[in-house]
Parts: C-alpha cells; sequence; structure tokens
C-alpha cells in the first residue's frame, strides 16, 4: 500500500517537474527569441547609415543650400512626426512591384529599348526614411549621394483621418505618380534609373485640420532633366547590351537589372 503511494508520489514529483522545465524551456525560448528580433532592428537601422558620407563640412558639396542629411531647417514640418512604417520585406516589394509593373506597361506601349527593372537601394530608402521623419513641406534640395550624381525623388502626402490599408495608401500614392506629363511620372519612368529606395513616416497635427497623415517618398539614382526622352525603337528591351544585360524574363518589356552601376 505504502509502496504504491510512494510510487504515485514519484510519477506525479516527475510530471510536475517536466512541466517546470517545458516551461522554463518556453519562457527562455521567448526571451531568446526578442533578443534577436531586437538585434535584427537594430542591426537593419545600423546598415541604413554606416559607410554613408555627405560631406557636412565641404560648402561645394551642394550647388544650392545645405544637404539633407547634414542641415534640415531649410524644410518647414508640416506635422509632428510620430513613426516610420517598418522597412519590411512585404513593403520594399509592394514598392518595387508598382514601380516595375508600371514601367513594363509604359516601355510597352512607348517602344523603350533599354529600360530596367528597378532594385532596391539601401542608401536611397535612408535618405527617404530621413525626409519622412520631417513632414516634410516641399522637396529637398541636395540630396545627392558618392555613388549617384544626381538623385531623383518623387513624394506625397496622404490623409490618415480614416483608417486606411497599405494597399490603398500605396495605390493612391502610385495613381497621383502615374499622371501622363507630370515631374513625379516622367521620374518614375526615366529609363536611366536603376535604383530607388522608399520610406513612409506618419505624422500627426498635419494641415487643413488633419489629425493624422502619412508622407511617401521614394529617391531614385537618377533625376529627370528636362528635355530627356525615353529612348525609343521598333521594339522594347531591343539594347540592353547598353547595360551588358538582357531582356527581363518576369517584365518583358525591361532589361534585367544586373545591379551594376554605370
Amino acid at each position: 500500500m505504502y509502496v504504491l503511494l510512494l510510487h504515485k508520489e514519484i510519477i506525479s514529483l516527475r510530471r510536475l517537474s517536466k512541466s517546470v522545465f517545458g516551461r522554463f524551456v518556453i519562457i527562455s525560448m521567448c526571451i531568446l527569441l526578442k533578443f534577436i528580433i531586437l538585434y535584427l532592428v537594430v542591426l537593419d537601422s545600423y546598415s541604413y547609415t554606416v559607410a554613408y558620407n555627405y560631406f557636412c563640412g565641404n560648402d561645394d558639396w551642394c550647388e544650392k543650400g545645405k544637404h539633407i542629411m547634414c542641415d534640415t531647417s531649410a524644410i518647414e514640418n508640416l506635422g509632428k512626426f510620430k513613426r516610420h512604417m517598418p522597412s519590411t520585406f512585404k513593403i520594399r516589394y509592394m514598392f518595387l512591384e508598382l514601380h516595375n509593373q508600371h514601367r513594363n506597361e509604359v516601355a510597352g506601349q512607348v517602344k523603350a529599348t533599354r529600360m530596367r527593372n528597378l532594385i532596391w537601394d539601401s542608401e536611397l530608402a535612408y535618405l527617404a526614411r530621413t525626409y519622412t521623419g520631417l513632414c516634410p513641406s516641399k522637396p529637398s534640395q541636395c540630396h545627392k549621394t558618392a555613388r549617384f550624381e544626381k538623385v531623383g525623388l518623387n513624394s506625397a502626402m496622404q490623409d490618415g483621418l480614416n483608417r486606411i490599408s497599405l494597399d490603398t495608401l500605396m495605390t493612391t500614392t502610385f495613381n497621383k505618380w502615374k499622371k501622363d506629363d507630370s515631374t513625379f511620372y516622367k521620374v518614375l519612368t526615366l529609363d536611366q534609373a536603376s535604383r530607388v529606395g522608399c520610406a513612409i513616416g506618419y505624422c500627426v497635427d498635419c494641415p487643413e485640420g488633419k489629425n493624422h497623415c502619412y508622407f511617401i517618398s521614394c529617391y531614385y539614382d537618377m533625376d529627370y532633366k528636362e528635355g530627356v526622352e525615353i529612348n525609343k525603337g521598333k521594339t522594347a528591351a531591343s539594347k540592353c547590351n547598353v547595360w551588358d544585360s538582357v531582356q527581363d524574363e518576369k517584365y518583358t518589356n525591361l532589361c534585367r537589372n544586373t545591379g551594376k552601376i554605370f
């Protein structure tokens, strides 16, 4: 009888120890996961800034005004900045898809011979992140980089009073940029552009009595210059050899982006 009770007690203690150990393992894994996520966030933020030089002490670096990374006093704030939308894989993918789908469509219509699909650039995204963090009243005057002499910019402000989905926010912005003959459109479809970096900032106390608003911006490795038109021919993507490339498999009216800087 006593042996049986002792046996039951031993089994009960084993179950309890397993339960306690199991909880300890779960709690430990959760803590470890939090540290991993925090590390990745810090690493992502650090990757935006490492090795970028904007020559802030050199007055000759910018032809007019101060570089946006050196002095933002020339840009009035239209609201109070609260936070950035995280630069997740999904958001980057959406920006690239909307850009490249439109470029592919335009290239097919006008028979653009050398327009490439855009790829993501972390430094340009870093500029966009800084710019949207200002809740900006106007475009930045100087935003060139050591790699890209003439950087282009598209930006937009969207009302955030009512709840809005990411899809709607992005689509509404691109519909504005895609208006024919607008500067937005010309930057968006520039056939010499190859890279883009974007950001979305959330601000409060916005203009026209709006309590909430979003600022969306994209910087490009090339800016539109008046008089420079899309290179056209009889067949789209027929001169991809200019970029040491070939026709893209997904966007068949575009040249595949090899990542080379020309």
